[in-house]
């Protein structure tokens, strides 16, 4: 810590404790240490004194803080303090709790845009939570409802929206400005990495149990049937459902080599005999480049979005004190 910062901190913690203390009590203090007292005390002032003791030490003892600081960010844009009841309570928006890092590296970054100027004022904020009621088709009293129940009054909801869209201001512009993929980038993952669409099949399917008395005559009479329009829907089949080639095993793959409204041959089980019949079919192919392209610039964004953002972060801890309780 810089004896610059030293200071602010010291004067910081100073004001603090100041700021609790009761003025009464200490202008009391001093207008008692003033006066000069020759009379010793007596027994009775003793009495009094040790049982003012005891029962200060008992409201001591029994008293619960309300809450406490957690941690106290000391920045040439300004200072943040984050308290204990902040990191326990859930996060807005997502409803969960963050970790005391995240809500560090927020606060650095919120510092970060007041530097920048980058706060949204009253005016551009109530537009921000008009766009979102908008979008969501949601009223204003829901939003209300939804800040309160994760503990926080409205009008703290809403420093905490004006914080979010300040901290996603400047990761926008810090971060994101610096993750860029070129088109080339994204050919050459592409030619390196094909990604083959597998032939898809609309099959129906029928399977007939053995006749345990007369197996073959049952086998003549199911390709008697087969041989008309008529005996084919006579089978029960079952309703249509779509196969990819790359998750039928081998036995099955000569469905994707049938053409469409044909049947497949009878082909005998531990079931019975079983028959397929191809509705509608998708060729496979290798995905071009357009059907890929968002894909390829997301896994390939992903490295260097988490380096930029990890320099970006370490840049604002390099240049603020942080302070743990």
């Amino acid at each position: 810590m810089s004896v610059l910062h030293k200071k602010y901190f010291l004067i910081f913690v100073s004001g603090l404790c100041i700021s609790v203390w009761p003025w009464h009590v200490i202008a009391k203090k001093e207008a008692v240490s003033s006066k000069k007292i020759d009379k010793k005390p007596t027994h009775s002032h003793e009495k009094k004194q040790s049982a003012k003791k005891e029962s200060l030490a008992t409201i001591t003892k029994n008293t619960t803080p309300i809450d406490s600081i957690k941690v106290a960010i000391f920045a040439e844009e300004g200072t943040e303090i984050i308290l204990s009841s902040e990191t326990d309570r859930p996060a807005f928006g997502s409803g969960v709790i963050k970790p005391l890092n995240e809500i560090v590296d927020e606060r650095l970054v919120y510092l970060d845009a007041k530097k920048y100027k980058a706060v949204p004022d009253d005016d551009s904020l109530d537009k921000y939570i008009a766009r979102v009621l908008r979008e969501n088709n949601m009223p204003l009293d829901d939003l209300k409802h939804m800040i309160i129940v994760t503990g926080r009054t409205f009008e703290e909801g809403r420093e905490e929206l004006r914080k979010l869209q300040a901290v996603s201001s400047m990761i926008g512009n810090k971060v994101h400005t610096g993750v860029l993929i070129s088109r080339q980038m994204v050919a050459d993952y592409h030619e390196s990495h094909p990604e083959q669409v597998p032939t898809l099949c609309f099959v129906s399917h029928v399977m007939i149990p053995f006749d345990e008395h007369d197996k073959n005559t049952q086998k003549k009479m199911i390709l008697d049937r087969l041989a008309t329009q008529e005996g084919i829907e006579s089978f029960s089949w079952s309703k249509p459902f779509w196969l990819a080639e790359n998750e039928v095993s081998s036995d099955k793959q000569f469905i994707f080599n049938m053409e469409l409204d044909e049947i497949s041959s009878l082909h005998e089980t531990e079931q019975g005999f079983e028959l397929f019949r191809v509705h509608e079919k998708k060729v496979g192919h290798v995905r071009s480049l357009e059907e890929r392209y968002q894909e390829i610039v997301d896994i390939l964004a992903g490295p260097k979005y988490k380096e930029c953002l990890d320099n970006y972060l370490k840049t604002l801890h390099n240049a603020a004190v942080v302070v743990y309780f």
